[in-house]
């Protein structure tokens, strides 16, 4: 099993920051993969991985297939009691809400914060409020069009207008950690809503990417979409106070250790019935395609798993 995210149409378009190369086509999307080993290297034996056990780990691309290869830097062995398309939610969506949650609040200490989500409600901001709520967060306000106001409450959210000129009076010089996936403004509303202490945590940014006129933006060399992405990435990692970057690709590749310990702590926390992941449809390889345009239009209302030996089936 794998997921079918946002992560995999953002590849697709050569729009992932941090990519030495754009992808080359034909492209097998999937972020993420949960599976059973069937052949197993020398230093993976070595870490305790053996044939016949179920893992689950990130793959960048490759994911939506029967069969893929998987770093033992960047896998878990996968708890017995837990279905693989749980897994396939924990591995890089729920891994990403806790981490951004803790680059906002070290050691995920949430007692009493006030958390703003700009963006979704996609399967990682549903995830967001679950872990925020389940560390103690007084209230998570979230940005979104009012046809997903009942949406977010049923998470136990307060959706707020979608207009910043609405919103940001309400929360303004309130929020202890802001999740933003849209960078619709370059960063001034949201930093706006933060306290003196509050810290700005960009995740996405689907303002830009979704333009239909080319960026003016260049850096390094690059401009259009992906050069006002890399600029705004510039400006989020070195340029504001209290604001960050997020990427879990680049994350895991940097501290793998830290990756393996949190996917194993999401594993824990299913086991507990401490998270409850929203699977919105299993789907087989040939409905992958119509699940991207599905997300690209905002119309999927929970995780997308891609189960590769499912029959062709189309229910979304």
């Amino acid at each position: 099993a794998s997921s079918v995210s946002i992560n995999d149409c953002i590849i697709r378009r050569g729009l992932w920051l941090g990519q030495d190369e754009p992808p080359m086509l034909p492209l097998t999307p999937g972020f993420d993969v949960v599976g059973t080993i069937l052949l197993c290297g020398e230093l993976a034996r070595g870490q305790g991985f053996k044939v016949g056990q179920r893992v689950a780990g990130l793959v960048r691309t490759g994911g939506n297939a029967r069969f893929c290869v998987l770093s033992s830097e960047l896998c878990v062995r996968v708890p017995g009691e837990i279905d693989s398309d749980e897994a396939a939610c924990l591995t890089s969506t729920f891994v990403t809400a806790y981490q951004a949650l803790n680059m906002g609040k070290s050691g995920y200490n949430l007692k009493g914060a006030k958390i703003l989500l700009l963006g979704g409600p996609d399967p990682i901001f549903q995830a967001m409020i679950e872990m925020a709520m389940l560390g103690g967060a007084s209230i998570v306000y979230t940005v979104t069009p009012p046809n997903n106001h009942a949406f977010v409450k049923s998470f136990g959210a307060k959706p707020l207008p979608i207009d910043k000129r609405d919103w940001l009076p309400i929360v303004q010089g309130q929020i202890d950690i802001c999740i933003d996936s849209m960078c619709e403004d370059g960063f001034e509303s949201p930093r706006a809503a933060l306290n003196t202490t509050g810290k700005l945590v960009c995740i996405g940014m689907t303002s830009i990417i979704n333009t239909r006129s080319a960026a003016e933006d260049s850096i390094c060399g690059v401009s259009g979409v992906a050069g006002s992405m890399l600029m705004a990435s510039f400006k989020a990692s070195y340029l504001l106070k209290n604001t960050f970057h997020y990427d879990l690709w680049k994350q895991a590749q940097e501290k793998p250790a830290a990756y393996r310990r949190d996917l194993q702590y999401m594993f824990q926390l299913l086991l507990k019935d401490r998270i409850q992941p929203n699977i919105w449809d299993c789907v087989g390889l040939n409905d992958v395609a119509h699940c991207h345009e599905m997300i690209e239009k905002g119309k999927a209302g929970g995780a997308l798993i891609c189960i590769p030996w499912k029959k062709h089936h189309r229910t979304v």
